[in-house]
């Protein structure tokens, strides 16, 4: 089933409720503070296409999620990235070559940035290559780590939204004991 706005701004609303025990941890994280669980505004069928013709043809259950629900906003790590940001063309060029689980040894290319967790680690967005359509997660920053952890946009999306539901702070597909800031503040 596809993701709707009003379904997500419903479920974003009733995080922010307080439960008998509390707040819930998801929304006391500082990546929630960004975005407060507001989906931003899904982008103009001409702005799709103006992307599409400058990096090429989006995923399907990604372009569908820009065009009908948000660009940016509520989303994994300090939200959602927007998708058309001058910093997104670089990233965008040549084809995806990681091979899952490795380190890779040159930056990704053909990908289209979803989100940050902060630490240097990235939700990413496979655009070309042989896993065109994937998110992976590029943990460049923590463990040094590749991973691929959603066949597509809507599955990690979706993943993310159960997270916050059950309140898991553990939507990290990476040893968080490896990130700089931990390891810096666990010397000091």
């Amino acid at each position: 089933t596809r993701l709707e706005r009003p379904a997500l701004e419903a479920t974003l609303r009733g995080l922010a409720l307080p439960l008998q025990e509390g707040r819930r941890r998801v929304v006391s994280w500082p990546g929630w503070a960004l975005h407060e669980g507001r989906l931003g505004a899904p982008l103009e069928a001409a702005e799709v296409q103006k992307l599409e013709s400058e990096i090429g043809p989006l995923p399907a259950g990604y372009r569908d999620f820009v065009v009908q629900v948000a660009a940016t906003g509520a989303g994994p790590g300090y939200g959602l990235l927007s998708p058309t940001s001058a910093s997104q063309r670089a990233l965008t060029a040549g084809d995806f070559a990681w091979k899952d689980g490795t380190s890779p040894k040159e930056p990704p290319r053909g990908v289209l940035a979803l989100a940050h967790a902060g630490c240097g680690v990235m939700w990413l967005l496979v655009l070309r290559g042989e896993h065109a359509g994937e998110v992976w997660v590029d943990a460049g920053g923590a463990d040094h780590i590749a991973r691929r952890v959603a066949p597509d946009f809507q599955s990690f999306y979706r993943a993310w939204m159960h997270s916050c539901v059950r309140d898991d702070l553990d939507f990290v597909q990476w040893d968080p004991r490896c990130c700089a800031t931990a390891n810096v503040l666990s010397q000091v």
